[in-house]
């Protein structure tokens, strides 16, 4: 279960924003950045907004094949990429504001939520399979956000399988 939340979430990453954006989460951030994400705080209707976000992308997406067929790296940075240019790359599906604005969360907390949600859940997963020899410590996601991951991770576990294409 856990293999198909990450791949989902990073298909649809890949899909929105282009290769080479996607590819900026696994580089680290610059000092801002780094801050600023380390400084957000998940929160439960934070999480759910995220969920349900995540679930009407992917629908939309499915329901919309031929709207996925832009080249997006044409025109990507290269080099340090920001959260600014994480949330314009995504922002350039025209769909993708008006679907997070509806279910209740901005393009920059989408980002920052993806990006402390999906990394500190996979290494608390990574750390519960026994892989502690393995796992680091990401410097964007907080102590307080890694004890809130750990705290609901159960319940985390369940909301994010819902959007593996389940329903809303």
């Amino acid at each position: 279960m856990k293999k198909y939340l990450f791949s989902a979430t990073l298909i649809l990453f890949l899909i929105l924003s282009g290769l080479r954006t996607a590819f900026a989460q696994f580089q680290p951030f610059n000092a801002a950045d780094t801050r600023e994400l380390q400084a957000f705080r998940l929160t439960d209707d934070l999480v759910e907004h995220y969920r349900s976000a995540t679930v009407a992308l992917m629908e939309y997406v499915k329901a919309h094949p031929s709207e996925n067929e832009d080249d997006n790296d044409k025109d990507s940075k290269k080099g340090d990429v920001t959260l600014s240019d994480m949330v314009n790359g995504m922002s350039k599906a025209h769909f993708f504001a008006s679907i997070l604005q509806s279910k209740g969360i901005s393009p920059r907390q989408y980002v920052e939520t993806m990006l402390i949600l999906v990394g500190g859940y996979s290494a608390i997963a990574m750390q519960r399979e026994g892989q502690t020899a393995t796992v680091r410590s990401s410097p964007v996601v907080s102590a307080a956000n890694m004890d809130y991951i750990k705290r609901n991770y159960d319940h985390i576990s369940t909301l994010l399988a819902s959007t593996n294409g389940s329903d809303n």
